[in-house]
């Protein structure tokens, strides 16, 4: 379960890795299912089954990265958004 803190690390140093990936339209930190608490959100024009992915454009199920010196996995969804996307402001 990733806090506020870990999922916005996650996000800045994995954001340039995800954008430059087909298909991908945006990220985010999204709240996630149930307790998980905080995820990086990966928003693709349209969601495409395993198969048809190029390996170097998969999207991981999660990520690890280094918070206070304690390494840390954050959980990472794809979200399908249908097309173009344009993100609120926060």
């Amino acid at each position: 379960m990733a806090d506020e803190k870990t999922a916005k690390a996650a996000l800045e140093r994995f954001h340039d890795e995800f954008a430059s990936k087909r298909n991908v339209v945006g990220t985010g930190i999204q709240q996630l299912p149930g307790n998980e608490g905080l995820g990086v959100a990966v928003y693709v024009s349209r969601k495409q089954a395993p198969s048809e992915i190029p390996a170097g454009d998969a999207i991981p199920e999660s990520v690890t990265v280094a918070v206070g010196g304690t390494e840390r996995k954050v959980r990472v969804k794809v979200v399908d958004v249908g097309g173009e996307f344009e993100a609120e402001g926060l």
